[in-house]
This record gives C-alpha cells, sequence and structure tokens, in this order.
C-alpha cells in the first residue's frame, strides 16, 4: 500500500467526510487549505 504524503495527509485535517458543508464553509476550508 502507498503512504499518503505528508502534505496531503495534513490537508486532510479538520475535514468531517461525514459532514455535509454549505458551499460558503467549503470555500473557506479549500482556501484554508491551499498550497
Amino acid at each position: 500500500m502507498t503512504k499518503i504524503a505528508k502534505r496531503i495527509a495534513k490537508n486532510k485535517e479538520g475535514i468531517d467526510r461525514s459532514k455535509l458543508y454549505s458551499l460558503a464553509e467549503a470555500v473557506k476550508l479549500v482556501k484554508a487549505r491551499a498550497n
């Protein structure tokens, strides 16, 4: 199995995959984690 890169693993922190985010909230999360 391949190992997830540290950068990708860090970006996934704080995002709940079972939660449905509003568009504004989702954009805010993406911008905060943009590299």
